[in-house]
This record gives structure tokens, C-alpha cells and sequence, in this order.
């Protein structure tokens, strides 16, 4: 699951692709990250609850300047629902709260179901959720026996396809934007199915550019940090940059963004473009804005 690395910005700042595998929280996993790295500037890109696996990206210092461009990314999952058996958590970890016997299913069946689904959705989050309501967690809430009413969200699923069907399992492969719950969408499925359903397996394989083959353990990173240090487990954070401009700035214009002065070209794309920018050395120094006929700092890297 190793990939070629770009070199990064500074030995501390760059992307973790960590494979989270089932059983620990993102959290936890987290905390560790923020130990190898020497560092608590850490943050991931979206959480996976302790029984999925798969992609669970990390910034590192001042690569985290990125994290909005992280969460903006699609996210792809392959995900097994079971079906007869609706769950407090809308997975295999919660308490069967709703029985119904499982349909005989046709795949023209579960294909018309499925493409209800495409497009923009309101969905209900799970109770058992991080969404906040009234100043709290919804799964605290959930936990202390306290009935939790979350109101729909606008989310969009670009694209459905049903994998396999097997006695009452249904595995499919979902791209969706960020803030979709894969669980609350099984649940919605098994619903439209006419009976009642919760996800057995979860594995997000995609996050924007960053896939399971760029993806490393936490015992593999822990072991290549030990043996050759931070970097060579970082990725360049530009690759959530990729899709704009690059721009190459001479010592002058790199000291002027740094110091957050405009920076003049000879061409500037219209106003409010970003463009990469990157130092005399071919290292990422800043995501730049153009304004007025020149070019300023947005997000500095390095």
C-alpha cells in the first residue's frame, strides 16, 4: 500500500495517509499521530467510527492551514448492509431496536431502490452521531438514555453501485460528499427495501486524491518514522491543491508573501482565483489569491 512520495515543505508539515483499521477510534489513532510527530498540530479529515476501516487522511502542522480543502473532497466507501435487523447505531455495534423479516431480493429491485438515492438527499444523521445539538454530542445524549431529534441535512451522493447481493446482504460502493453518514444511507436503503437493515462492514477507500494504496498502518508509520523519520511517511500537502494554477516565485516575491505583501506578475488570472505558489527551491510555499492585478497569501505553508 506504499506510494512515491513528493518531497514536502519542511520536515514537520505535510499529509499522513493512515489506514485505519477496525477496532480503535479515529481519535485515539489521533493521539498517537500527534506523539510520532513530535507535534499537536494534527488533524484528520473526517472521522471513522470504531468498526469501519480504510482512508483516514492527517495533516501535520502547517499543512492543517488545508484542512477546509480536505473536508471539500468526495469520500468513497464500500459498505455491507444486513438486512432484517434495524440497530440504535444504524450499525453492528447498537441494540436491535426494529425486527422485520428480510425480502427475497431482486437485483432490478435493489437497482431502482439505489437510484433514489443518487443525487442530493435529506438525510437524518444517526442518534448515535458527532453532530452537535443543544451545545452537546449527539451520541452523549444517546448514551444517557436521552431521546435525541436531529433535523435532515442536505448531503449529495454522486454515484451508488450495487456490488454483490447475497441472502440478505447488500454491499455497495458509495462517493458522497463530506457530512453523509454511509450508516444513516443503509438504514434509508433497507427502509425503501420494505424492511429494516444496518451496516455489518464499512471501508472508506477514497478521500479526494488520497486512496487505500497511498494508505500505511499505524504500527508501518511507526516503524518508518523510527527508522527514517517524519518525512518519509509525509506527502506534499499540494497534492489537495491539485487542479490549480502553480505559479514558481523568485526570493523577492517569496519574501513578500511571506510577509503578506501582494506580489506583482506579469499575468494574473481574474480576481479571486487561487493559485499554487512555490519558492526558488520548487518547495510549496502558499496557496495565493489573485486581487487587483497581483497575487496574496490565502494559506502560507511554509
Amino acid at each position: 500500500m506504499r506510494a512515491t512520495r513528493s518531497p514536502i515543505a519542511d520536515p514537520v508539515s505535510g499529509l499522513l495517509v493512515l489506514y485505519k483499521e477496525v477496532g480503535p477510534g479515529s481519535q485515539s489513532l489521533l493521539g498517537a499521530v500527534k506523539k510520532l510527530a513530535g507535534t499537536r498540530r494534527v488533524g484528520h479529515g473526517g472521522a471513522l467510527d470504531p468498526f469501519a476501516s480504510g482512508v483516514l487522511p492527517v495533516a501535520v502542522g502547517r499543512a492543517t492551514r488545508l484542512m477546509d480543502r480536505l473536508h471539500s473532497f468526495p469520500k468513497e466507501y464500500v459498505a455491507e448492509l444486513t438486512l432484517g435487523l434495524e440497530t440504535s447505531t444504524d450499525d453492528l455495534e447498537g441494540e436491535v431496536i426494529r425486527a422485520l423479516p428480510p425480502p427475497v431480493l431482486a437485483l432490478e429491485r435493489v437497482l431502482e431502490v439505489a437510484l433514489r438515492f443518487a443525487g442530493e438527499l435529506r438525510q437524518t444523521p444517526p442518534a448515535y452521531s458527532a453532530v452537535r445539538t443543544g451545545g452537546k454530542r449527539a451520541y452523549e445524549l444517546a448514551r444517557q438514555g436521552e431521546p435525541v431529534k436531529l433535523p435532515e441535512r442536505r448531503v449529495r451522493v454522486y454515484t451508488l453501485e450495487i456490488l454483490s447481493i447475497n441472502a440478505d446482504r447488500v454491499t455497495f460502493r458509495v462517493s458522497c460528499s463530506a457530512g453523509t453518514y454511509v450508516r444513516s444511507l443503509g438504514r434509508d436503503i433497507a427502509r425503501a427495501l420494505g424492511t429494516a437493515g444496518h451496516l455489518t462492514r464499512l471501508t472508506r477507500t477514497r478521500v479526494g486524491p488520497l486512496s487505500l494504496e497511498h494508505a500505511l498502518t499505524l504500527e508501518e508509520i511507526r516503524n518508518s518514522v523510527q527508522a527514517l523519520g517524519l518525512r518519509s511517511v509525509l506527502h506534499s500537502p499540494d497534492v489537495l491543491l491539485e487542479g490549480l494554477s502553480a505559479v514558481s516565485l523568485d526570493a523577492q516575491a517569496a519574501a513578500a508573501t511571506r510577509g503578506g505583501r501582494v506580489v506583482t506578475m506579469g499575468t494574473v488570472p481574474e480576481d479571486g482565483t487561487l493559485v499554487r505558489g512555490y519558492d526558488e527551491t520548487g518547495k510549496l510555499l502558499a496557496c495565493l489569491e489573485s486581487s487587483g492585478g497581483g497575487l496574496r497569501s490565502r494559506l502560507l505553508l511554509q
